[in-house]
């Protein structure tokens, strides 16, 4: 009985400093990526957004502003609204762009765990969890 618990104590003490490491490699992975900084810009050019890689919105630029402030509320209206569809379109491709970039650091950092849940989320890849039948 007390070699098992030994054998136990040892796996927890390799899992904890495994566990660890991986910790440390996801802060270097974070520091990396917290001086990035992503643009985008909407169909028409009337939004340019500049987000950090956690998706945190740092710039937005107008165009044309929103609209001709002289006009009635009625016709301003539509370019306010019109502005603000840019302005959540940019920020969406904005936010694609730094989330593309850090799931490729994340990816490169643990490949086999990023393996697995593309085989996770698309059972037709070939060499899935699924298809093995250990899901």
């Amino acid at each position: 009985m007390n070699f098992e618990l030994e054998e136990l104590r040892h796996l927890q003490e390799l899992g904890d400093r495994q566990l660890a490491a991986a910790r440390r490699r996801v802060d270097d992975i974070e520091n990396d990526g917290a001086g990035l900084s992503f643009e985008a810009t909407s169909d028409g050019g009337d939004a340019t957004v500049r987000v950090t890689s956690t998706g945190v919105v740092t710039n937005i630029s107008l165009a044309s502003g929103f609209g001709d402030l002289g006009q009635p509320a009625w016709l301003l209206a539509d370019d306010v609204d019109k502005v603000c569809v840019a302005i959540v379109q940019a920020v969406g491709r904005a936010r694609s762009k730094a989330a593309e970039e850090m799931r490729g650091r994340f990816a490169q950092a643990f490949p086999d765990a990023y393996e697995l849940l593309d085989d996770l989320r698309d059972p037709r890849s070939g060499s899935t969890a699924a298809g093995r039948g250990t899901m």
